[in-house]
């Protein structure tokens, strides 16, 4: 029997985007339909389809999609053959306009939540509104972690769903070359919202400041109420990082800190594991699904003075470089066993 092909809608503009691609990558022969104004990798695209730029273009444009959407499924099935898979990796509004179209074609739709309950500070009663729905229209629903999974009440969505860890998103060829530094140089970055705890590194610097050489902190700042102080030994990049900018930060830096209040899973750690940086992360249970214990030096959320302990841990040569090797030894093989679940999920039915 035929192999149904998989068709992934992939229409994010930049949200989670590298960790779409990780996962379509990991599938053989798959069709890839982005957002024309997107910056997917253009080796995976196969379809784009204009979506919106700004709130009343996503009026306008989602009204044309409800109706237009049926046309789009047809043309896919006529190009493609009945036997395909709807595959959403990342979330998208449209998602549910797809999914509840491939209803009347009978095509079954693989759905993934990132986010099962929103992060504080970046709640969206409209957003969480249109997840949950597609949710419940999609065939089976991947969550990234066991505790985000665990959040759910519903025991028909439980039944249907199936944990995949976060794929390591590879970056590096070659594992970045580290040396342990007295005065080591910290990064934070990524998205910056309340979540992500800034502010907790922020308002401690006075206590570590001597003993590290420079903070960075680098991304789109998206909390408004946040404050940085002006500092000679804080730098600031408020600005969507690409991913040579990416490449060049973790190189250059000698300790990634993930300070965040809240997180499901986390992409930023994953690129932590891929280029070997000793990391101090948040003791969050979806983290913590992520990483082995002795990766990392695990800090309390919200705990000013775990930061400024976990810096001066990683002062010990031996304690840095061993963390180094193990971060060696967990990256490799790791998508090997996302992959294969994956593919586990989209052919066993």
């Amino acid at each position: 029997m035929t192999k149904p092909k998989i068709i992934a809608f992939c229409l994010t503009r930049r949200g989670c985007i590298e960790y779409a691609e990780s996962m379509v990558s990991l599938l053989p022969d798959v069709i890839v339909v982005t957002s024309s104004y997107s910056k997917f990798k253009a080796k995976y695209i196969h379809y784009t389809i204009r979506t919106y730029v700004n709130s009343i273009d996503f009026l306008i444009r989602t009204t044309g999609f409800i109706f237009s959407c049926y046309f789009l499924l047809k043309r896919l099935v006529k190009e493609n053959g009945k036997s395909l898979i709807f595959y959403f990796p990342v979330y998208h509004p449209w998602n549910l306009i797809i999914s509840l179209y491939s209803m009347v074609f009978k095509i079954k739709t693989v759905v993934t939540v990132h986010d099962y309950v929103q992060h504080i500070g970046e709640e969206n009663i409209a957003s969480e509104w249109i997840q949950r729905k597609t949710i419940k229209t999609s065939s089976k629903t991947v969550f990234l972690s066991q505790s985000e999974l665990n959040k759910v009440n519903d025991l028909n969505l439980k039944l249907k769903s199936i944990v995949i860890p976060h794929p390591i998103l590879h970056l590096f060829d070659q594992v970045p070359s580290r040396s342990h530094q007295l005065n080591p140089d910290i990064l934070f970055f990524g998205r910056i919202s309340s979540y992500k705890g800034v502010d907790i590194l922020l308002n401690s610097f006075d206590d570590y400041k001597s003993v590290i050489g420079k903070l960075t902190i680098a991304g789109d700042i998206v909390d408004q109420g946040l404050r940085i102080r002006h500092d000679q030994n804080i730098n600031v990049i408020n600005n969507y990082i690409p991913e040579n900018k990416v490449k060049e930060l973790l190189s250059s830096h000698h300790i990634l800190i993930l300070p965040y209040v809240d997180a499901s899973q986390s992409g930023v750690l994953t690129l932590g594991i891929d280029s070997c940086i000793p990391m101090i992360i948040s003791d969050l249970p979806g983290l913590r699904e992520q990483l082995d214990d002795s990766c990392a030096y695990w800090v309390k959320p919200g705990s000013s003075d775990d930061i400024t302990k976990a810096i001066e841990w990683y002062s010990i040569k031996e304690n840095y470089e061993n963390v180094v090797q193990k971060l060696f030894l967990f990256r490799a093989g790791q998508n090997q066993e996302v992959g294969k679940k994956l593919l586990c999920v989209l052919y066993k039915w």
